[in-house]
């Protein structure tokens, strides 16, 4: 078997599939990709047995059909080192792969690929195409309050919740909640939801960020046990969580009387000023709300203080004084995934949880329980 190939085009695709392989896995298999050449095309297949990343590139010479593995880390790193705008030549005779380009040659085993694991697809229950934007909003809206390595599974993935023409990404850790929708022009009328654990969101997230301008929408097919994403030659393929996650609607919409509108630099900042004599870079913040201020109040072990005092914009429903005690980290949090000048700040008393809103942007909800002052 012979063959030629673009090297920028390989490096890519090798490096978008070996994000997801992790070399310290103990099933050796895995550390490898399968390479499917048929019909001057080469398909390129990795998996960590949770995700499944195949890429189909176009060859520019090729004398015979052939499947095998190989070592994604070896295949990769000689690459690397070949000069960009080379073609790549690739033989293969009995169980080694000789690769020239230049002056340059390497021989590396390969493998059957009788035992690699492939995916199989489920029954496809919807199919929809929206923007690569649209699905990264959804999750760098949401995916700051997924747990990470909670016991309760649920905790740790973004649910995803389809009806109407709308998409709702929804995540929380148990102590703040945070959710995002989004309007599409396809949905289902009957409500299709799914729970995407936190190193399946993470890996989608880093894909789409990593893809070229050029590609713009994008298919997903939700199966029964798992989901397609499909970008031009790119398909990732994961699992898909089947544990129950919570009610969310009646934290998001529970009742709250009061609110005021303040400048979201200025809480940002104000925050981080405090924090600067905190013996935890993360700690505990008081937060006083009267009818003309927002102070926020810092003590430290060694009973140093710190305390910021804010001018608020509109506090006109605000009857008495409130006092809260929150997380800094939470807080800073959401600060940093607002996008306007002005923010909104829902609370009922100095018990309850408070819900942040971006002023222009009706569509984020963010929810954070209060800590006992």
């Amino acid at each position: 078997m012979k063959l030629c190939v673009d090297r920028d085009i390989l490096i890519r695709s090798l490096k978008y599939i070996s994000s997801i392989i992790y070399y310290t896995q103990n099933l050796d298999i895995i550390k490898n990709i399968l390479l499917i050449i048929k019909d001057k095309n080469l398909k390129i297949i990795g998996t960590n047995l949770e995700i499944e990343i195949s890429i189909n590139i176009p060859l520019l010479e090729c004398n015979k059909n052939d499947k095998f593995l190989v070592s994604i880390k070896k295949l990769l790193n000689i690459c690397k080192v070949t000069k960009p705008k080379t073609f790549i030549y690739i033989n293969k005779e009995d169980n080694f792969l000789l690769i020239n380009f230049n002056r340059s040659n390497f021989n590396i085993l390969t493998l059957s690929s009788i035992n690699f694991p492939i995916f199989n697809e489920s029954k496809i229950k919807l199919e929809i195409c929206i923007s690569k934007n649209t699905l990264i909003l959804l999750i760098k809206k949401t995916q700051f309050a997924m747990g990470n390595n909670d016991i309760r599974r649920y905790l740790n993935s973004i649910f995803f919740e389809i009806y109407n023409n709308k998409i709702i990404s929804v995540a929380t850790d148990g102590h703040r909640l945070s959710s995002y929708k989004v309007n599409i022009n396809n949905g289902p009328e009957k409500k299709i939801s799914i729970l995407l654990s936190r190193k399946v969101v993470i890996e989608i997230y880093k894909l789409l960020n990593n893809l070229d301008n050029l590609y713009d929408n994008i298919n997903i097919y939700i199966c029964e046990t798992n989901i397609c994403i499909i970008i031009n030659n790119i398909k990732f393929l994961s699992l898909i969580m089947n544990n129950t996650f919570p009610n969310y609607i009646n934290i998001i919409l529970e009742n709250k009387n009061n609110f005021i509108i303040i400048n979201k630099e200025n809480l940002k900042n104000s925050i981080l000023r405090v924090l600067s004599i905190s013996d935890n870079k993360f700690c505990c913040i008081k937060l006083k709300i009267n009818k003309n201020n927002l102070i926020i109040k810092l003590s430290n072990s060694y009973k140093e203080k710190a305390k910021e005092i804010i001018n608020i914009n509109d506090s006109s429903n605000i009857k008495s004084d409130y006092e809260f005690g929150f997380n800094s980290k939470y807080i800073l949090d959401v600060l940093h995934i607002l996008e306007s000048d002005k923010i909104k700040i829902h609370f009922s008393d100095n018990l309850s949880s408070i819900r942040i809103e971006d002023i222009n942007d009706i569509n984020s909800n963010n929810i954070i329980m209060p800590i006992k002052l």
